[in-house]
């Protein structure tokens, strides 16, 4: 399986084609998985994707269709592995639950794989494959100066592109006020609030920022523990001690002989298992009981139970601290 594969709608193919070309033009080594969603063979083809280090879905009208939910699902699998780059190819848009997903806009390429279109979303795909965060677009934002460029070529359109370049760039600072709330609300050092922020403000004030802070990620590994019990069979023989005056009694005096060894026998047990002892009792399952000259004594079967706190490890992503 190659480190980049693609993934898109049946109705898609024959724009994808193009797009495979240029990408292959690039020296990228990619893959295109042509198995129609929900088939017969899709489920082994889901597996298959997920293999891979990038995934590139397309999204257009048929991508909203119903007979995408299977295309859908796994979009979302991919996005939750860290996995997915979103390309759209014409106006349809992204369902909400993808809303993490940066958007590569092809709908204004034309083929030539040195457009800046191209360029953007080859740079995404190897930021990925190689485990990092793929950059903002270009492309949208050239667009847009080159439009400006060739509609009004006159003195207005000149302040007009330069008051662009001043707002786009964030030297004024002024964020618009969804943007500032979103800004705001933001849990220090959390990845995943970086990334909404990104997936709704990419071309913000902030956008810079929260990029630098999400290319600062780390990964840490946490010890944390979770009460559990376990059994150990136990067997309690018959005392030399005096009996006592009936069998309810006698009872009593054999689980209260054999709990020092439920506690020995289950601090042994967390010990070896790299656990915390808490507690340990006795459940007798079957009691033998004789009469002597000194009174009723009683032996029995049954299972000391091991109450331990068990460790287990937990990764705990840390994006960096704005400021």
């Amino acid at each position: 399986m190659s480190p980049i594969v693609l993934v898109a709608m049946p109705a898609d193919h024959d724009r994808v084609r193009n797009i495979v070309g240029a990408l292959s033009e690039s020296d990228l080594d990619v893959y295109w998985e042509r198995t129609a969603p929900g088939s017969r063979q899709w489920k082994k083809a889901a597996d298959r994707v997920l293999e891979a280090r990038a995934v590139l879905f397309f999204w257009s009208a048929a991508a909203q269709a119903d007979a995408a939910r299977p295309f859908r699902a796994l979009a979302r699998r991919a996005l939750a592995a860290g996995k997915a780059i979103c390309v759209q190819l014409d106006g349809g848009a992204l369902p909400g639950e993808l809303s993490g997903c940066t958007i590569y806009d092809l709908r204004g390429w034309r083929g030539r794989a040195s457009s800046l279109f191209m360029l953007d979303l080859v740079a995404a795909a190897k930021a990925k494959a190689a485990g990092l965060d793929p950059p903002l677009p270009r492309a949208p934002r050239q667009l847009l100066f080159r439009r400006l460029a060739y509609a009004v070529p006159t003195a207005i359109a000149a302040i007009a592109i330069m008051v662009g370049l001043y707002r786009d760039f964030g030297i004024d600072r002024i964020a618009g006020s969804a943007e500032t709330a979103r800004w705001a609300a933001m849990r220090p050092g959390s990845c995943e609030d970086l990334r909404r922020f990104l997936g709704e403000h990419s071309n913000g004030v902030h956008a810079a920022e929260a990029q630098a802070l999400l290319n600062a990620r780390a990964v840490s590994s946490n010890i944390r523990w979770r009460p559990t019990e376990r059994l150990l069979p136990i067997f309690v023989s018959i005392g030399d001690e005096a009996g006592a005056p009936d069998e309810p009694g006698a009872r009593r005096a054999a689980l209260a002989r054999g709990q020092p060894e439920a506690q020995r026998n289950c601090r042994r047990l967390a010990e070896a298992a790299s656990a915390r002892f808490r507690s340990a009792r006795l459940r007798a399952d079957r009691f033998e009981c004789e009469r002597f000259q000194t009174g009723m004594v009683c032996a029995f079967q049954g299972e000391a139970v091991c109450a331990l706190d068990e460790s287990y490890q937990v990764a705990v992503e840390t994006c960096g601290h704005r400021r």
